[in-house]
């Protein structure tokens, strides 16, 4: 059945074949705006304009908006040629010229490449004012400085969101596993990675697979006559949701095997 006039063209077809669950709708083209208004970026600005009503007059607004999954912000200039949709930064600038709001602030994570793809990523930010002489743009900068990098794209953190992996009892983000040394070893392993074992939260083949690729490290070095001699807890920094455990292992000979100089 084809319903079609001036403004839609739509062709609904039967299948008497069963369709599997989430798999009933397709779209070939995204989430688009089409009305200055009627869209969830400037609903969200004017929400954020009605949590400013109380500042005192002469002061500087600035709402700030990070991309945690909007098309509309990682795209920001994203128009075509036809004009039938409405990129993020004609919307933005369309609020600013009927609202009391001074600037808009727009942070994104971007790649550093997509040819070849890169797997550093950096803050975009894109600084939208009612007057060029109100914001300065090294305070912009020195910002953008102190932040820390992003982990992902915005898509790729809402779905990450939506799987739940973030949650509490979800699997802890670990660190990865460092060994050096020969006649005397240090290990760093995942303090998190650790707990959760000594927890009963994950199993033993579930923390050698994550920690040492499947095998038993610790096996290894007490077989070789390498015992603890010393732990420590070493601080990966702010931007990591984790620790290191650090081991520190010497040659012990009740431990080790016997040799015999000739």
């Amino acid at each position: 059945m084809s319903l079609k006039n001036e403004r839609i063209d739509v062709t609904i077809e039967f299948k008497t074949d069963p369709v599997k669950s989430g798999f009933n709708f397709f779209s070939s083209l995204p989430a688009l705006a089409y009305n200055m208004r009627d869209n969830p970026l400037f609903k969200r600005l004017e929400l954020k304009e009605k949590q400013l009503s109380g500042v005192p007059d002469g002061a500087l607004k600035i709402i700030f908006v990070a991309d945690s999954g909007s098309r509309l912000l990682r795209h920001i200039n994203d128009s075509d040629l036809q004009h039938l949709h409405k990129s993020a930064a004609e919307i933005i600038r369309h609020f600013l010229d009927n609202s009391s709001v001074h600037e808009v602030c727009v942070f994104s994570p971007q790649r550093e490449s997509f040819f070849p793809r890169s797997t550093t990523l950096s803050w975009r930010v894109s600084m939208f004012c009612k007057s060029e002489s109100i914001f300065e743009i090294e305070k912009l900068n020195r910002l953008k400085a102190i932040l820390p990098a992003p982990r992902f794209e915005g898509y790729q953190a809402r779905s990450l969101q939506k799987q739940g992996v973030f949650k509490p009892s979800a699997n802890g983000w670990y660190l990865g596993t460092t060994l050096m040394g020969r006649n005397s070893a240090t290990m760093k392993i995942s303090a998190r990675l650790l707990q959760e074992f000594l927890a009963g939260k994950i199993s033993r083949q579930q923390f050698e697979r994550s920690a040492f690729g499947g095998r038993n490290e610790f096996d290894a070095q007490l077989r070789n006559g390498y015992t603890i001699k010393n732990t420590k807890v070493e601080g990966a920094g702010i931007d990591e949701d984790d620790d290191y455990i650090v081991f520190e292992f010497a040659f012990d000979p009740a431990a080790g095997p016997l040799k015999l100089k000739s």
